[in-house]
């Protein structure tokens, strides 16, 4: 078992807590989506949403020296620097990210939390902790997770393999589930879970 990190969120005026929840942006990549990407955030600023929460695989990670046409920023500060200096940035509205199984990539080879180093350099993205981050909206517990597992056949079989290792007292009401590449939204076991789709190619 591992220490699982939590973080708190208030509701508005109105008792309402609104976000985008996105995931794999993958910054470095040459699948990375970079005009989708601020368009999100634009269409969030528009709507007033504040918040958005990323599930994961803010970068492109680090690929075998074999591997040379995925990425084109291949090493571990260069994309910390893109991603600083090219991640959207648009007022009053912050990012909550955690790293994923790509980012992990980092932390395994180079020995670099990306996340903390990024959160760093942008006071508007606030860095959640490794995989997975237990967050609380008034009585609402939600859980934003980064799957190391690649899809199945069947969408919703890593969710379903999540929620039932859980205890019934440990389950969160809302599971953001990131890393799959697909959407899908669907209840188990009374628990809201949404696979959330990737921004990139």
């Amino acid at each position: 078992d591992r220490d699982v990190s939590t973080y708190s969120f208030e509701t508005d005026d109105s008792n309402e807590f609104k976000f985008v929840a996105i995931a794999d942006t993958r910054l470095g990549s040459k699948s990375q989506q970079l005009a989708i990407l601020n368009d999100i955030y634009r269409k969030a600023q528009s709507l007033g949403i504040k918040n958005v929460i990323l599930c994961g695989n803010i970068s492109a990670g680090l690929k075998p020296i074999t591997d040379t046409e995925s990425n084109f920023i291949v090493d571990t500060q260069a994309q910390i620097d893109y991603i600083v200096n090219n991640y959207p940035k648009y007022e009053g509205v912050k990012t909550y990210f955690i790293s994923g199984k790509i980012d992990d990539k980092h932390i395994s080879t180079k020995k670099i939390n990306i996340g903390k180093r990024i959160a760093a350099e942008r006071p508007d993205m606030i860095y959640l902790g490794e995989d997975i981050c237990d967050i609380s909206i008034d009585r609402i517990k939600m859980q934003v997770m980064n799957s190391k597992l690649s899809k199945t056949y069947t969408a919703s079989y890593r969710t379903q393999q999540t929620l039932d290792a859980y205890r019934s007292e440990d389950k969160p009401d809302i599971l953001l589930y990131g890393g799959l590449l697909q959407m899908e939204k669907y209840t188990y076991r009374d628990v809201n879970c949404i696979s959330v789709p990737s921004v990139c190619a």
